[in-house]
């Protein structure tokens, strides 16, 4: 069972997947309560999975290959956002 899944069915609102190895974030599309993810130091370049997450309020990506934001517009409740050391050139 993937990381994604185990926190769909616990119904997890924070998870903590720092310094994994993680590369993609399917399967988190499922935790529709999901608040808070850290995720300092993977792979993740793609945060597409997280647009039906929308009660997120904490994101924390630093150290990873994200570049585009695209998929954050929605997120209303957000409001930590941790981006240092990505691809991320543009808040527009």
């Amino acid at each position: 069972m993937g990381a994604g899944a185990l926190a769909a069915r616990l119904g997890v609102l924070e998870h903590a997947i720092d310094r994994c190895g993680v590369s993609s974030l399917i399967g988190l599309e499922r935790c529709r309560a999901l608040r808070e993810i850290h995720a300092e130091d993977n792979n993740v370049d793609d945060l597409r999975p997280l647009a039906e997450v929308t009660e997120l309020r904490v994101l924390d990506f630093e150290g990873n290959r994200v570049s585009d934001l695209t998929v954050l517009a929605g997120m209303t409740k957000l409001h930590t956002l941790e981006l240092g050391l990505t691809r991320v050139t543009d808040l527009a």
